[in-house]
């Protein structure tokens, strides 16, 4: 039965697609496998998981996925910030029942990158648009162009007096029309180059722009966008940084492709409910209406519980598809006082198969005594004890790997299927901006550093396309425009 899900996952939900050229791709996040922990590169630069295969991604089965800010974040970042979380949940509310997009994706735009110039100038990151790059990877989704062509071996042996070093590169990234690997993505052709270096040890197959805009803009998976140096692709997504002036307006086809694929409701895997779930009728009035309940495989009957046959029968493991649509809902959060919290009890219908191929509809109830997403601004640390991090997110170690359970990968040891586990905390850096600089042991040679010859970090912001004056963070400092631009012409470079 576990071969004819996977083959049918795909199979069954291309037939609904119509074939088009390869211009687009995803790329799906999920637990580090064991052969991407040595050498490849893959927990460089702060990643909290590696790519997956296509049968493979991680995702949340549950309708409702409520988010929070808390006190920390609210003293640091004020009203603007938090409406700054909101805007960026709005983009994913806004998508819908991902069943009933158009086959091609049309509706979404390749571009939806675009740049504020005063804003650059004066250094400012746009909050909303770094959440949505954190957001969307918490969601089950990656940088596609570093995951387009990745490294899956590297060996060197010794022939004579030469040595050699040999590797292997796969592909993992998918055209979200005919689920191929794909080297496009957002329209632009990708090869690559093989790198080694030294510190740490590790190779990397670097995308290297082989037709297309070498300057296009990534999606919303990627982070900063997209720029290249000798037309080696170069993203910071991994890390969550966003270019000073640069902001989003909406997510891109491709990102969208890559929840179509992760919820559509015909992409089914073997999966158990959140521990937090039990049977329960409730009021009703919060029910989330059962959609997508045909094109189920293979169902010969429906079996709808109720409280007289429910207590025996609930079903926590089986076969079940994409939630379809999710709901993002901000709560209120105290995370210094907890008991501030009010639990919330979410009630929905599940929908799984269960013997005889029998269609089971069950209600359910799942009570949250945690907001699923938790926003926060604190002091982050170093990298590599030098510069402050930027934003820090919950890592993949704590998601649900189904592997066992649907039987895909019994010899190479990776993981997925499987499901994204609360609660994700996303931290942001209250610690911008700062000053770097380089000196020498010879101030009499190279001078002493200081402001005029400092790199400066940029700080946090709010901005759009408009005329209206950026928000600048932290909002409880009466920093004014003018100031900033005294600061930066006066130091930095």
């Amino acid at each position: 039965m576990h071969a004819t899900f996977k083959t049918w996952t795909k199979v069954g939900l291309a037939a609904l697609l119509l074939v088009a050229p390869e211009v687009r791709a995803f790329s799906l996040l999920g637990p580090f496998a064991e052969w991407q922990v040595v050498g490849l590169g893959y927990t460089i630069n702060g990643d909290i998981g590696g790519p997956m295969e296509l049968n493979e991604g991680f995702r949340w089965n549950v309708p409702v996925i409520t988010y929070a800010c808390d006190k920390s974040f609210i003293d640091y970042f004020g009203p603007p910030g938090v409406h700054a979380i909101d805007e960026a949940f709005s983009y994913f509310n806004d998508l819908g029942a991902v069943s009933s997009l158009s086959p091609d994706l049309d509706e979404y735009s390749t571009s939806t990158l675009r740049e504020n110039f005063a804003a650059g100038a004066l250094g400012l990151i746009d909050l909303k648009s770094s959440a949505m790059r954190l957001i969307i990877e918490e969601l089950g989704l990656t940088d596609p162009i570093r995951a387009t062509f990745t490294l899956r071996s590297r060996n060197t042996e010794t022939i004579g007096n030469q040595t050699f070093t040999n590797y292997v590169t796969i592909m993992r990234n998918y055209d979200p029309v005919t689920l191929d690997a794909s080297r496009y993505v957002n329209g632009t052709l990708f090869t690559y180059q093989i790198e080694e270096f030294r510190n740490p040890d590790h190779a990397d197959a670097l995308e290297v722009v082989s037709f297309g805009n070498s300057d296009f803009t990534a999606p919303v998976a990627t982070g900063t966008g997209h720029s290249t140096l000798n037309g080696v692709a170069s993203t910071s997504g991994s890390a969550g940084f966003f270019a000073a002036g640069r902001f989003r307006t909406g997510l891109t086809r491709d990102d969208v492709g890559g929840l179509r694929w992760l919820y559509h409701p015909n992409n089914v895997a073997i999966e158990g409910l959140l521990t937090n779930v039990t049977f329960g009728f409730g009021s009703r009035a919060g029910w989330i209406p059962l959609t997508a309940v045909t094109n189920q495989i293979g169902v010969t009957n429906t079996v709808i519980l109720t409280g007289t046959n429910a207590t025996n029968l609930i079903i926590n493991v089986g076969p079940r598809g994409g939630r379809n649509k999710l709901r993002f809902q901000r709560v209120f959060f105290d995370s210094l006082i907890g008991s501030t919290f009010t639990p919330i009890t979410n009630e929905y219908t599940d929908v799984t198969i269960g013997s005889n191929l029998t269609m089971v509809v069950q209600p359910l109830q799942r009570g949250i005594l945690l907001p699923d997403f938790v926003f926060v601004a604190e002091d982050l640390g170093l990298v590599n004890n030098l510069l402050p991090v930027f934003s820090r997110r919950t890592d993949t170690s704590g998601w649900t790997d189904n592997d066992a359970l649907n039987g895909f990968d019994e010899v190479d040891n990776s993981s997925g299927p499987g499901i994204i586990q609360p609660t994700v905390r996303i931290s942001f850096s209250n610690q911008l901006p700062y000053f770097e600089n380089i000196g020498s042991t010879s101030a009499f040679l190279d001078g002493f550093p200081g402001e005029d010859t400092a790199f400066y970090s940029g700080m946090w912001g709010s901005f759009d396309g408009s005329t209206n004056a950026p928000i600048i963070y932290p909002f409880n400092e009466t920093l004014s425009l003018a100031e900033l631009r005294r600061r930066i012409l006066h130091g930095g470079r």
